[in-house]
C-alpha cells in the first residue's frame, strides 16, 4: 500500500510538473499599446502610407487621406461625380513620382485620381478588368505599370506613358498571362512577382523591366485558399484563409517541383488569415474578428507565436516607421508593438 501511494504521489508531481511545463511562456509574449484610433466611417479596408501620410481606403466612405501625425483628414472623396457614389474602396495605392491615386473596388475596374496641390482629388476615368482582385504600382519619370491579380484573366498589366505635347497619360502596352487558378492577390519586390491562385496555391513570376512581359516561374500548392501574398528579400508569406499561413523561401520557388525536397513551414492553422505584414522579425496577421497575430519571425522558416489582441475586425495592417497600422471596421488603429 506504502509503495503504491508513493508511486501515485510521484505520479501526480509528474503530472503536475508536465502540466506546468505545458502552458504558455508568457515571458515570450509580446504586448501592443495603443497609439491612436483614426475614425474613417467606413469600414477601414486597406491602407497605403507615404512618409506621415495614410491614403486609406475606407470602404463605403471612400478615398481618404490623413496626416498621422496630427490625426487630421487632408481629403475624403465618396463620390466619383454628383452622380455617382464610390460603393466601397477595398485597396488603396499612391505613387508619389506621378502623384497619382489607384482605388480599387472590390471585383472591379482600377479608378485613377489626380492628387492635385495635395489638397484635392480629381477622377481621371477607370482601367484594367471588372474582375480585379488586387494591384501594385510600379513608376518610372514618365511611365507607370499597373500589375494586377484578375480574378478572370490571370495576372494583367497594362504600361502608361506621359505625352508632353498633349499633357496626356496614354495606354502604351499590355497583356494578359492566363494562369489555371483564380487570382487573389499579389505583390511585388527587386523584380518578382507572388501571385495568390487560390486554390491552386501561389506563382512565382519575375519582372526583366518595365514594359516587358513578366516570365513565369513556378507554381505551388498550399493547403486552403492562397489569398494574399507577401514577398520579402528571402522569401513569400502566404495568407492562406482557414488554413492559417505558410512561409516559402525564395530559392525553393525557384527549384523544379520535382527537385523541391523543402517542406514548407505551416502556421497559424487555427487561425483565419487574411493578410501577412512583416518587418524585420515581426510578422502580423490580420485574424479578421480575432483581430491581430504577432509572430516573432528571426527564422522565417520557424515562425513563433507571440500572442493574440484584439483589437477589433481586422482586414489588413502595414507599418509606419517602428508603429503598426491596423485596418479595422472600427477605423485606422496606431499601435506600438511592445517586444
Amino acid at each position: 500500500m506504502i509503495n503504491i501511494n508513493k508511486k501515485l504521489l510521484i505520479g501526480f508531481i509528474g503530472f503536475i510538473f508536465l502540466s506546468g511545463c505545458m502552458e504558455p511562456k508568457t515571458e515570450l509574449l509580446w504586448d501592443v499599446e495603443t497609439y491612436t484610433v483614426i475614425e474613417t466611417n467606413g469600414f477601414c479596408r486597406f491602407v497605403d502610407i507615404h512618409n506621415d501620410t495614410a491614403f486609406v481606403a475606407a470602404g463605403q466612405a471612400g478615398v481618404q487621406i490623413w496626416d498621422l501625425n496630427s490625426v487630421t483628414k487632408i481629403i475624403g472623396l465618396d463620390q466619383y461625380s454628383a452622380s455617382q457614389d464610390l460603393s466601397d474602396i477595398a485597396q488603396i495605392e499612391y505613387a508619389p513620382t506621378i502623384k497619382k491615386i489607384f482605388a480599387l473596388e472590390n471585383n472591379s475596374r482600377v479608378v485613377i485620381m489626380d492628387l492635385i496641390h495635395g489638397d484635392s482629388l480629381a477622377v481621371l476615368g477607370e482601367e484594367m478588368s471588372e474582375k480585379t482582385r488586387e494591384i501594385r504600382i510600379l513608376e518610372g519619370s514618365d511611365s507607370y505599370i499597373i500589375l494586377a491579380a484578375d480574378n478572370d484573366d490571370g495576372l494583367k498589366w497594362n504600361k502608361f506613358d506621359f505625352f508632353a505635347d498633349w499633357g496626356i497619360w496614354s495606354n502604351v502596352a499590355g497583356t494578359e498571362l492566363s494562369t489555371p487558378g483564380k487570382p487573389m492577390g499579389l505583390d511585388y519586390l527587386n523584380g518578382n512577382i507572388a501571385l495568390a491562385v487560390d486554390q491552386q496555391g501561389i506563382e512565382l513570376w519575375t519582372l526583366d523591366s518595365l514594359g516587358a512581359d513578366p516570365v513565369f516561374v513556378n507554381r505551388l500548392d498550399t493547403p486552403g485558399n492562397a489569398e494574399k501574398v507577401t514577398l520579402t528579400e528571402t522569401g513569400v508569406f502566404v495568407a492562406c484563409d482557414d488554413a492559417g499561413a505558410r512561409y516559402i523561401p525564395l530559392d525553393i520557388l525557384y527549384l523544379p517541383v520535382q527537385d523541391n525536397l523543402y517542406i514548407e513551414k505551416q502556421f497559424a492553422e487555427d487561425l483565419t488569415v487574411d493578410h501577412i505584414a512583416v518587418s524585420g522579425d515581426k510578422a502580423v496577421l490580420s485574424v479578421g474578428g480575432k483581430g491581430i497575430a504577432l509572430y516573432d519571425i528571426s527564422n522565417p522558416g520557424s515562425p513563433e507565436p507571440r500572442g493574440i489582441f484584439d483589437v477589433g475586425y481586422t482586414y489588413y495592417s502595414t507599418f509606419w516607421e517602428e508603429k503598426l497600422v491596423v485596418c479595422t471596421r472600427e477605423g485606422l488603429v496606431v499601435l506600438n508593438i511592445i517586444q
